[in-house]
């Protein structure tokens, strides 16, 4: 095999891997709105062709857990199709994974996360399996890593992170399938709900809705898959070599 996709193996050729595998690979997204031009599973896919392009590249340390589709997207609910967990189911279900990977000897979990919402809940999910299992987990929200190599290509002012240039870009190199070019938007911004609270490091919780009026930020007619490849290269250089790593740190 050039890579370990475990939902594509038989339980022998899983169980013949794991001789070798140190490290398991969940990605992680959301069913959620993107705008009027990118569809519902936008984060999930992504974090699905990366994740299974590191495992490629790692072989044979890494093993390509199943996605988790589903996760905290409440701030999207006002649009439809969107589906969320609570942020303590989507916990619970990580955790039970990552016991189900324990027990067959895997206790080094690597996340590619595909959104945003999911961050907190992975931070405490990490926690948690480090002091009740044993387990390591890192993850990474992933366009992050590769971020740099967005620079430049966003018009100063822009508000990016959600159905953007950046995300719409990413979407045209990695699956082109999902994107609607036809329907490529700006985001129609709503006026700031809470004033420059957050300038001053004041948060506060606010429906997708309250912020842009069709889901979408700013800059997504200006994506390119070009400017996608780049940022998905760009992520995978950091990614690769961390992996590579990661499955040499000690486990409890």
């Amino acid at each position: 095999m050039t890579a370990y996709i475990m939902e594509e193996m038989t339980w022998p050729e899983v169980r013949d891997a794991l001789g070798e595998v140190r490290v398991a690979v969940l990605p992680v997204g959301s069913c959620e709105q993107h705008g009027p031009h990118l569809a519902l599973s936008t984060d999930i896919a992504g974090a699905d062709v990366i994740a299974r392009r590191l495992v490629e590249e790692v072989h044979p340390l890494g093993m390509l857990a199943p996605s988790l589709r589903f996760g905290v997207s409440i701030h999207h609910m006002p649009f439809a199709g969107t589906i969320t967990l609570q942020p303590e189911t989507f916990q619970t279900v990580l955790m039970e994974v990552a016991d189900s990977l324990r027990q067959h000897g895997i206790r080094r979990l690597f996340v590619v996360n595909g959104h945003g919402g999911n961050q907190n809940a992975l931070g405490l999910a990490s926690a948690r399996m480090r002091r009740d299992l044993g387990v390591r987990m890192a993850y990474t929200l992933w366009p992050i890593v590769g971020a740099r190599a967005a620079a430049g290509a966003v018009q100063e002012g822009k508000r990016i992170g959600h159905a953007c240039v950046v995300e719409t870009s990413m979407m045209m190199h990695l699956r082109p399938d999902l994107v609607r070019e036809d329907a490529l938007a700006e985001g129609e911004i709503e006026p700031p709900i809470y004033g420059d609270a957050p300038m001053l490091g004041i948060e506060g919780f606010a429906y997708w809705n309250e912020y842009t009026a069709n889901g979408a930020l700013e800059g997504a007619p200006d994506a390119t898959a070009d400017l996608g490849e780049k940022i998905a290269r760009a992520s995978l250089d950091g990614l690769v070599p961390f992996v590579r790593r990661f499955a040499e740190v000690p486990v409890d």
